[in-house]
């Protein structure tokens, strides 16, 4: 995709600074992953009534797929803006929408204090956090491979991806460390969740300096933005729509699996038993 009116070295800069940023945006959202899935047993008891501890676990998950059901939503809203005005100007918007969601889940009071208000909230907050996870997973790649070169395109796809292994050591450790200084049911969970705002907010730093899409701008120069992205998407390229949402929920599940989702149901179900009656034991 060599452009002569673009120098080399500006093309390099933005490769370098989207696929930073974008780099970070999406090992917060793998370390999300993690660090909800590691703390449900306490999420559960701050957030819902310990009188029923097997709802209140179901109402975490429940909380957590709330998120899912919100990211095709942001995908196709901030998908149309990155194609209508800019992909660097959509991903400014889903990063700060993450960053605001996040923190806001870090400073929630919990049931006890606010009552049902307290779920409520978790799950707005986790709606408007799937929300802007919706337009990162694919304008994100798609700014940062618009300024590299054909050849290079997998190598940047591949390192961008990788982002998830960092994520899982970022989580393990931050969850170690936290663990041994703090009470994880009092301030501890809400250091874990704040510590991947950070991880956003320094990616949203570093997107504010990147410039706009290459390619996009050339586009734009061409007068080749369409009206309706979604409709011209789907008229055109409906059977690459249809792999890709195929394909994808493999590599999603596949790690949902390695996320300690079973030893912590496993914890509760172990507290289920200890508060149950010895009749029915």
């Amino acid at each position: 995709m060599s452009n002569p009116t673009v120098p080399e070295h500006v093309r390099r800069r933005g490769l370098m600074l989207a696929s930073i940023s974008t780099f970070l945006a999406w090992a917060l959202e793998y370390y999300d992953f993690l660090i909800y899935f590691s703390l449900i047993p306490y999420i559960s008891e701050l957030f819902f009534p310990k009188s029923n501890p097997l709802a209140a676990l179901l109402y975490t998950l429940l909380v957590f797929a709330v998120g899912y059901f919100a990211r095709p939503l942001g995908a196709i809203f901030f998908g149309h803006l990155g194609d209508k005005y800019g992909r660097r100007n959509a991903l400014l918007g889903d990063a700060i929408t993450m960053a605001v969601a996040t923190i806001a889940i870090a400073l929630l009071p919990t049931y006890s204090q606010i009552g049902i208000w307290a779920p409520t909230l978790l799950t707005i907050f986790r709606f408007i956090q799937g929300f802007g996870y919706g337009g990162e997973a694919g304008g994100g790649v798609v700014w940062a491979l618009e300024f590299a070169s054909p050849r290079w395109r997998g190598l940047v796809n591949g390192v961008l991806n990788s982002s998830m292994l960092v994520a899982t050591l970022l989580a393990t450790g931050l969850l170690l460390l936290v663990r041994a200084y703090y009470p994880i049911d009092t301030v501890g969970w809400r250091i874990l969740f704040l510590s991947g705002a950070v991880v956003v907010i320094i990616g949203l730093i570093i997107r504010f300096a990147a410039p706009e899409s290459i390619l996009w701008e050339r586009k734009k120069e061409e007068g080749r933005i369409v009206k309706v992205p979604l409709a011209t998407a789907i008229r055109r390229y409906w059977f690459s729509l249809i792999l890709v949402i195929l394909i994808n929920p493999g590599p999603n599940l596949r790690v949902l699996r390695r996320l300690r989702l079973r030893n912590n149901i496993h914890k509760i179900t172990i507290k289920l038993h200890a508060r149950a009656p010895e009749g029915i034991r």
